[in-house]
């Protein structure tokens, strides 16, 4: 009978498997054979789907279905249900927006998205706003990551309600009335966050913990008036990560060539410390914004990207945390829950006192997904507090928990994890063993019961490990011959000379080196079976445990050491 498993991390689990409750399956491409053939045809327009998906690390991708006019679009339609229609500019029998009205009156809340090939076909912005029965329009520059973008726009908006307030998933506004602009802006936006946060994803996350901890990515929300934007801040004002705003943009039903700062000043009074950046092809801008203390992005600059990167790794807190006084001056950056909980501890009060009036501490950790922290950490501001130490003891005993607690990730165990994964590392798939998800699930225990510090002077803990899962144990054997060599019964000296000598997987080597470039005390290297402590055939204690040392200065001989060790048990 099947053992019961433990009740560990449901609640996040759970939190994580509602969210995006609307995904976008099937698409129904309405275009012309030319258009049609500058967009590719419906299977190879699933393959650049198919493939942006799998390089931001994304499942699910959804099917394209072509028609090339608009009655059989609507024939299409009553067949089968489809989540998304796309149209181009020129349909065969119908006008793009008497089409996207008859598509409206069938099914009202099926989005219609416009693809054009240019401005030059689009009415201005404030007309296009009116457009009957189109909720969007996308401009074709021949990135196929604009499809993806597309598809993302669509989810995120019809899911920003469910997610934010269900899953407390932040949401991130760009404020842009250039089709053109928004157009080459969103696929940078979004492959920027994506690859962040998968960047983000602790290395002890299964595959199926990763892929829900995907679906907690920021929400990217499209406004293109100052209405809109303003609208969106104050619908979603609890959630949102950051504004990036274009300056000139409709304001009333014009162009407003100040709008921008019109709609800074307005979420200032609601929200003085918000991350937000403005961003504008007219030079004349920027000394305004860097007068209002406000990051500025040149949309014509060669540097577009690495300056939107540094927007999100530095204001939105998807790279290392960095120590600043508000004159600059830095004071050290942490990588890992743990290396913040140090730093915090010897930052001068100045610091800790800037970045706690600007919520970069809970941005920090709503960057990785920690939204119980993060919102224990935002609850409370610098004025609550009588002196910096108040404060300084407050959040390291709120993020002490989370720093040295691992996470269950072993695929036998409940879902769950947090950010303290980073001392209960993982190196690949499959099962972990019997020691190995002991351990997990007693730091989990004690996380989650917050045990680590319930007797007063003493910390419970289990030690910093790194799990090697048997899928890296299969690949090791496939890609060396030694299983035959090892199961035809050779004297134990031989196998294990046979073993030492073949090479590790690249993958499990790079990141063993990872784990031993923060990791320096003694090791102990052992198994962690599936079936050594069972109880019907127990083999516990009789195989080796391997004692490194892990003091020599050079990193390749640390290397060496622990890479030959893993070999020993693995012969």
């Amino acid at each position: 009978m099947e053992e019961p498993r433990p009740a560990l991390g449901t609640e996040t689990f759970d939190r994580l498997h509602d969210l995006i409750p609307f995904c976008v399956r099937e698409i129904l491409l309405v275009s012309s054979l030319y258009d049609s053939f500058i967009l590719g045809e419906d299977l190879q327009l699933t393959e650049q789907l198919l493939n942006s998906f799998q390089d931001m690390g994304l499942s699910y991708p959804p099917r394209v279905t072509r028609v090339d006019n608009a009655e059989r679009a609507l024939q299409a339609l009553k067949e089968r249900p489809f989540d998304m229609v796309l149209a181009t500019m020129r349909l065969g029998g119908m006008a793009p927006v008497p089409f996207a009205q008859e598509v409206k009156r069938r099914h009202p809340n099926l989005p219609v998205i416009l693809l054009a090939y240019s401005t030059a076909a689009l009415p201005p912005s404030p007309e296009r706003q009116a457009l009957p029965g189109i909720d969007k329009v996308f401009v074709w520059s021949g990135d196929s990551g604009i499809l993806l973008s597309i598809v993302k726009f669509v989810e995120d908006r019809l899911n920003a309600d469910h997610d934010t307030r269900g899953g407390k998933v932040r949401v991130l506004i760009l404020v842009e009335n250039s089709a053109r602009y928004y157009s080459s802006f969103l696929p940078l936006i979004y492959s920027e966050i994506v690859r962040h946060t998968v960047a983000l994803l602790s290395e002890s996350f299964n595959p199926m913990q990763k892929r829900l901890r995907m679906r907690a990515r920021p929400k990217i929300l499209l406004a293109e008036t100052y209405e809109e934007g303003l609208a969106l801040y104050l619908r979603y004002r609890s959630y949102v990560l950051g504004i990036l705003s274009d300056v000139r943009f409709p304001r009333e039903q014009r162009l407003d060539p100040k709008a921008g700062f019109r709609l800074v000043e307005e979420i200032w009074r609601h929200d003085p410390v918000l991350p937000i950046l403005l961003q504008s092809s007219a030079r004349e801008n920027e000394a305004h914004a860097r007068a209002l203390g406000l990051p500025f992005l040149n949309k014509t600059s060669p540097t577009l990207l690495q300056d939107l990167r540094s927007f999100l790794l530095t204001d939105l807190g998807f790279g290392e945390f960095t120590f600043r006084a508000g004159d600059g001056r830095t004071f050290g950056s942490a990588a890992t829950a743990s290396d913040l909980l140090r730093l915090m501890r010897e930052v001068p009060d100045e610091s800790l006192s800037h970045h706690a009036e600007r919520h970069h501490f809970s941005n920090w950790f709503y960057a990785r997904g920690e939204f119980e922290l993060a919102d224990a950490l935002r609850s409370r501001r610098r004025g609550d507090f009588k002196a910096p130490t108040d404060l300084r003891d407050f959040i390291v005993r709120t993020i002490h928990p989370f720093a040295e607690a691992p996470a269950t990730s072993d695929p036998d165990e409940a879902p769950g994890g947090s950010i303290g994964a980073e001392r209960f590392s993982r190196v690949g798939g499959g099962s972990m063993g019997g020691k190995a998800r002991g351990m997990a699930f007693l730091g989990t225990l004690l996380a989650q019961n917050r045990l680590a510090t319930s007797v007063p002077g003493a910390i419970l803990s289990v030690p910093r490990s790194m799990v090697i899962g048997t899928d890296a144990f299969d690949e090791f054997l496939r890609q060396n011959p030694l299983r035959e060599a090892a199961l035809e019964g050779a004297p134990d000296a031989q196998t294990a000379a046979a073993f030492v000598r073949a090479p590790l997987p690249e993958s499990v080597a790079s990141q063993i080196a990872r784990f031993l470039e923060r990791e320096h005390r003694p090791l102990a290297v052992r198994s962690s079976s599936l079936l050594e402590d069972s109880q019907e055939l127990p083999l516990a204690g009789i195989y080796a445990t391997y004692m490194l040392p892990n003091n020599h200065p050079d990193l390749r001989v640390r290397m060496g050491q622990l890479c030959t060790a893993v070999r020993m048990v693995y012969a």
